[in-house]
């Protein structure tokens, strides 16, 4: 993975094994639809995430929810991530 891939899988774990395209484009002051084809391309070229639903936000906006195929995934990235970063 390039590095700012793995700083995005980083970013999502945060929020846990399942995240959403919103919460992490707002942590990273970036456009969601933009993050969303980034993670299309993981779960294609290297299948770490996969879509696993389009959710409605409380304040009415649309989002991708996206799981880590597997929690070690997950585990490996959050765990990546110094105290203050998390």
């Amino acid at each position: 993975l390039s590095v700012e891939d793995r700083d995005l899988l980083a970013v999502a774990a945060v929020q846990g094994a399942e995240f959403d395209s919103t919460t992490v484009a707002t942590a990273l002051s970036r456009d969601a639809a933009e993050l969303e084809s980034r993670f299309q391309s993981l779960d294609r070229l290297h299948g770490l995430v996969y879509q696993s639903e389009e959710v409605e936000l409380p304040n009415g906006r649309l989002s991708v929810r996206y799981r880590f195929v597997h929690i070690v995934y997950h585990d490996a990235l959050y765990a990546s991530l110094s105290p203050s970063r998390r």
